[in-house]
């Protein structure tokens, strides 16, 4: 499925006019922080396979009449993630960019509260926070924590004009010998230890959620339901947004036709020289080619009437705007919400801010693979 992605990522045609990257969008979830300073982020992303929501129709059934339509039934598709870590290990700052001391967060988010979350570990490009409300959080934790350590599906996530160094590995002194990999240990007495998971598998589990980061008990005393525990998660069910979210865009409307800046990632080859161990422990350069994922904005054409058109109200619900006023709202440049569908869960908004526009627009199809990069 992954050679898959990646072909169809390779085969899409180039665009006509593109702009740097401005990094990845940050996604909406819920924090709080307890008394003991441990900051606890729930996170709810589209499940593995499909769309998060959709339509599946039901399988023909003799008792069904003729004439009468074919049921469907409504999937919902998720995983949610749940983060615990201490408090002073995550950045923390306002979608102004000013940033919030921990002992201030820590009053902020006493209760479980709406926030934003990067997902790479740096902090978010300003273009990506531009509407959200004043006095939105926008937390930065590891990357690690949400198995991004090298980019969303193994893929290492750089900027595009940038190119980091390749990995250096250098011997011990008086010698050209690598010492065997090992990982220290309280009371280590020289044993090698194999390396631990990496926490990108546990965030794939249904739900992630080490006991402490800082390694310290849990207290089975406590009145309070740990997170990851089934009433910890009913807890916040429904104060978690579900779907698709939506994303942060450019568009401009010039005769019958929008054109929009989307946010794109492809996939680039890119070959690196590294130093690697080989089998009898000496080091041995060897050039290899990669795959990095850029991001980029890249500007194309809708047509006006295949879009739904909605602003954002102060209760953050979905409005419908006329069509008739979308030219000139849209006559110049204009910074919207852009998602693929009009039934979109209003938990995505409450941290927008009003009068905000959203456009629905149709999925686009499939770029069918050309003949020279199809399977074989």
């Amino acid at each position: 499925m992954f050679t898959l992605i990646v072909l169809a990522a390779l085969a899409q045609p180039p665009a006509a006019e593109v702009s740097p990257a401005v990094g990845l969008p940050p996604v909406q979830g819920l924090a709080s922080i307890d008394a003991k300073g441990k900051l606890t982020l729930w996170r709810v992303t589209p499940g593995c396979f499909g769309m998060a929501i959709q339509e599946v129709p039901l399988a023909p059934s003799e008792k069904r009449d003729k004439d009468e339509a074919a049921a469907t039934a409504k999937v919902t598709n998720v995983m949610l993630t749940i983060v615990e870590v201490p408090s002073k290990n995550v950045e923390a700052y306002t979608v102004d960019g000013k940033k919030v001391a921990v002992d201030k967060l820590a009053e902020l988010l006493a209760k479980e509260r709406a926030v934003l979350f990067s997902v790479d570990g740096k902090k978010v490009d300003p273009f990506h926070l531009q509407l959200y409300k004043e006095g939105t959080i926008v937390l930065v934790p590891p990357a690690n924590v949400w198995g991004m350590e090298f980019g969303q599906g193994g893929i290492l996530a750089i900027p595009a004009d940038a190119t980091p160094p390749p990995p250096e590995i250098k011997p011990p002194p008086g010698g050209d010998r690598l010492p065997p990999l090992r990982i220290p240990l309280p009371g280590d007495k020289g044993e090698i230890r194999p390396k631990p998971p990496s926490p990108f598998f546990n965030s794939l589990a249904l739900v992630s959620a080490p006991a402490s980061a800082d390694g310290e008990k849990k207290d089975d005393k406590a009145d309070a339901p740990s997170p990851s525990s089934v009433a910890g998660i009913l807890a916040v069910r429904d104060k978690l947004p579900r779907g698709s979210a939506p994303v942060v865009a450019e568009v401009e409307m010039k005769d019958g036709m929008i054109e929009v800046g989307r946010q794109v990632m492809r996939l680039v080859p890119r070959a690196e020289e590294v130093a690697v161990p080989t089998a009898d422990g000496r080091v041995q350069k060897v050039v290899r080619t990669t795959t990095v994922q850029v991001v980029q904005i890249e500007k194309q054409a809708v047509e006006a009437k295949t879009l739904k058109a909605f602003t954002v109200t102060k209760d953050g619900k979905l409005e419908a705007l006329d069509a008739e006023k979308l030219p000139d709202r849209l006559k110049k440049p204009t910074t919207v919400l852009l998602g693929d569908s009009a039934d979109l869960d209003s938990h995505h908004l409450e941290l927008i801010k009003p009068g905000t526009i959203y456009l629905s627009i149709p999925p686009q199809p499939p770029v069918p693979l050309p003949e020279s990069r199809k399977p074989q």
